[in-house]
């Protein structure tokens, strides 16, 4: 007779046996038991995955930076573009909790110089250094990085001779690691005369002046200027000035008048314009005309060879639209389905008015991108969608007809039946299948019925 209780006992070895198991594979990836630079591990090349296990057994580093090394012999052909993208971090294996000191960063840098194949081969490069001033390392060295690991930066950099994009996330909280950096690039005199694109976090912007055929000046993703103050942005902006070759330029961050303004004064040659975050002291809960919207496009319009422009989503752009329920529930079954095709038809309306208040300044643009969308055309100011003609059939493309037991098991599940209303509200199933609907009339109709019905009671 088996004890009570020994299916749960069962069930929790064999999870605990898999957990297990999944942390040794991720151990044999990082390579903290074989001979394997981080740096190597990190370009998630698809052929050093391939061939993971026949690596293990060799000096990786020896058969993959040099080109007549003779441990390449037994190997699969190696393809030219296993170094074409680099990262140097100083998180340890990735993790963000590991000591904060720079020993992980410089033994990466060192390893790269000692790689001739991986500096004459890299063409994009991405610096993730992150050190809180506030957090010694376990050595006892504040967040200032050392003079050795700034040098180790210069040389590396300079000794890319193919290098396109360099990606440099963020290096400090405070100015003085920007500081340390720049006075060492100056000291080497460090030239990157290849780099056509960079994408920067806070502080790091003194690079632009070293990267005379720059093209694309953009802010890094993720959560780096999230909270910034405005300085920092401002700063940013007027790098810019340093870069006469500039095409490309963007600002993932909050945006308001005053900094299009300095976009303006510092990159009016700009032909395409990336702008991310929301409208400053936009409130959602008010049904907003977009005359803040109004006002930003009146600076766009004044952009002299601009030619495409990057919005964040509808809901970002003082229009009225929130964007929909964030909770998933709300789209569960079969009227969830159909809210979900009402919250796209709104979101469709908001970036159709978006274009439209952009092109009255701006006709000759050649492409618009809001949010997920981009025109598939503009024909004498007028864009054209994806959706365009075809709304119904657009919709239920993204939004299939639910099928029962797709979210739900429950008994009472149904589907969709191919000739129903495609939308939950009745008044919207003719009339949010034009071109022409506006779902501003829809909203003062509700307000009024919610107003009758509280005089009535």
């Amino acid at each position: 007779m088996k004890p009570p209780g020994w299916k749960a006992w069962l069930v929790s070895t064999s999870l605990w046996t898999f957990a297990l198991e999944q942390v040794s594979a991720l151990d044999s990836l990082r390579g903290d038991r074989y001979q394997i630079p981080q740096f190597i591990l990190d370009t998630q090349h698809s052929w050093i995955r391939e061939n993971l296990r026949v690596l293990q057994g060799i000096d990786a580093k020896h058969a993959l930076c040099h080109l007549d090394s003779p441990l390449r012999g037994p190997l699969q052909p190696i393809p030219n573009d296993v170094f074409k993208n680099i990262t140097v971090t100083d998180k340890e294996r990735g993790y963000y909790n590991s000591p904060p000191d720079w020993s992980h960063a410089i033994e990466i840098l060192e390893d790269i110089l000692q790689c001739p194949v991986a500096r004459q081969s890299c063409e994009s490069l991405q610096v993730d250094f992150y050190q809180r001033k506030w957090r010694p390392g376990l050595t006892g060295e504040l967040g200032t990085p050392p003079k050795h690991l700034t040098h180790l930066v210069a040389n590396v950099l300079k000794s890319m001779r193919n290098l396109q994009r360099l990606e440099w996330i963020r290096p400090s909280d405070g100015q003085e690691v920007k500081m340390v950096f720049e006075e060492t690039f100056v000291e080497a005199n460090v030239q990157l005369p290849t780099i056509r694109s960079l994408s920067l976090g806070p502080n790091v912007h003194f690079l632009v002046r070293f990267c005379p055929g720059l093209q694309s000046l953009t802010t890094s993703g993720g959560r780096a200027w999230s909270f910034v103050p405005v300085e920092m942005k401002e700063n940013f902006v007027r790098s810019a000035a340093r870069a006469p070759n500039l095409k490309e330029f963007g600002m993932h961050v909050s945006w308001s008048k005053d900094l299009l303004k300095l976009m303006l004064e510092n990159v009016p040659q700009v032909e395409t314009l990336h702008i991310g975050g929301d409208i400053e002291n936009i409130e959602h809960m008010v049904r907003n005309s977009g005359d803040k919207l109004r006002t930003l496009a009146l600076i766009l319009a004044r952009f002299r060879n601009i030619s495409k422009i990057w919005l964040p989503d509808s809901a970002s752009l003082d229009l009225g639209f929130d964007g929909g329920p964030m909770c998933g529930n709300s789209y569960f079954g079969r009227w969830g389905r159909k809210y979900s095709r009402e919250v796209t038809r709104e979101d469709m309306w908001a970036t159709q008015t978006a274009a439209k208040i952009i092109l009255l300044g701006s006709p000759n643009l050649k492409s618009i991108t809001i949010g997920i969308w981009t025109t598939t055309r503009i024909i004498h100011g007028k864009a054209e969608w994806p959706w365009t003609g075809r709304i119904k059939e657009y919709l239920l493309e993204r939004h299939p007809r639910y099928r029962r037991g797709e979210h739900l098991e429950e008994d009472d599940d149904v589907g969709e039946d191919p000739d129903d209303p495609i939308f939950r509200r009745g008044d919207m199933n003719d009339a949010a299948l034009r071109d022409d609907w506006d779902p501003r009339v829809c909203w003062k109709q509700g307000v009024a019925q919610i107003f009758a019905k509280s005089l009535r009671a």
